[in-house]
């Protein structure tokens, strides 16, 4: 019985390798010429064990293509004013002290609770929530100034 040979494609050239190297170079995500190739092929994987075939689109693939194969995707088109709001927010998030961006950032941007964050802190829950109060006021301000 003959040993399974393994080869691999380097620049165009296919290469024997062992199979501890043909293993690395086909799992390591970091593989360019791997990840190159499998973002421009549109490919059909088998799955024995169902019994279906699976159609894998190429990476590089058109929204409007693969919407007429089925594929939904989700809506995610904005309006310039929305981007606008944004920049304007992260504009006078810029004017705040560090400890006050910090607290606006971990209470509505990573969505933690006002008593983590005192905990985290040290300070009592009603702090926070005091503190949060008086930078929102202060953000008003800010966004109004802006507004003129």
């Amino acid at each position: 019985m003959s040993e399974k040979k393994y080869t691999v494609v380097c620049n165009g050239t296919k290469v024997e390798v062992t199979e501890a190297v043909y293993k690395l170079y086909v799992t390591d995500p970091e593989n360019e010429e791997r990840q190159y190739r499998w973002s421009k092929v549109s490919r059909i994987e088998i799955d024995t064990e169902n019994e279906k075939v699976i159609f894998v689109p190429s990476r590089e693939d058109s929204i409007d293509r693969l919407s007429e194969l089925g594929f939904e995707f989700e809506d995610t088109s904005f309006s310039i004013d929305a981007l606008d709001t944004a920049v304007t927010v992260e504009q006078a998030l810029d004017q705040l002290t560090f400890d006050e961006r910090y607290i606006i950032e971990s209470l509505f941007y990573n969505g933690r609770s006002e008593r983590d964050l005192a905990n985290e802190l040290g300070v009592t829950q009603f702090k926070i929530h005091y503190d949060k109060m008086k930078i929102l006021s202060k953000m008003n301000k800010l966004l109004r100034k802006e507004e003129k």
